[in-house]
């Protein structure tokens, strides 16, 4: 039982409170998320420019991290662009627990419901994906204004990129939680990266 009516006798949240979920992207069109969507205003919709220079094409809502299989030079290449629409239905739902509109009628009340949500889309259509990406993702949120980076995810080794994009987040004073995993493991968490220091 987390009491989050007393909580919000305290606080809710409010638009600086910038939500990163790194996840398999947020449902842009959900009347629960729709109102609390982070907007990048140095990005102009629909252009396919990179307007604001910060390496990812399109991305008003947030940013999709990737690898494509480049079969002309048989490697796994990293690519970047502006799709964040949920497509496996966990990232639109661990949205909605962090910042689901409030008093609209609709569906839940998000815990911090006056904060904004940045998507960040990590994981494929199977909920599957890379530390690269993770990593890349967690350096995108922080240089972007985040100020909370939810991790819905793990893995089970420990990665040097991952923890060092970590220290980076967490050097710009942004909180960061992680699951630590859905197997009955008891004490310290063991999937990465919430084994990370500083998560």
């Amino acid at each position: 039982v987390i009491e989050a009516p007393a909580a919000w006798d305290l606080v809710i949240g409010g638009a600086e409170q910038i939500i990163a979920v790194l996840d398999s992207g947020i449902y842009l069109d959900h009347p629960d998320l729709v109102s609390k969507l982070w907007v990048n205003e140095g990005e102009i919709p629909c252009n396919g420019l990179d307007d604001d220079d910060n390496g990812c094409v399109d991305d008003v809502y947030g940013c999709h991290f990737y690898l494509w299989w480049d079969n002309s030079n048989k490697k796994w290449v990293p690519r970047r662009d502006g799709n964040v629409q949920d497509d496996f239905n966990h990232g639109g739902h661990v949205a909605g627990i962090a910042a689901a509109a409030a008093d609209n009628g609709v569906g839940i009340a998000g815990l911090s419901w006056g904060a904004r949500l940045m998507a960040v889309r990590v994981l494929d259509e199977y909920g599957r994906g890379w530390y690269d990406d993770i990593a890349a993702g967690i350096v995108y949120a922080a240089e972007n204004g985040a100020t909370v980076i939810n991790l819905s995810l793990g893995g089970e080794p420990a990665s040097e990129t991952l923890q060092d994009a970590v220290d980076l987040a967490h050097e710009c004073g942004i909180l960061l939680v992680a699951a630590a995993g859905n197997k009955g493991h008891t004490g310290q968490p063991v999937l990465y990266p919430a084994a990370c220091e500083h998560v």
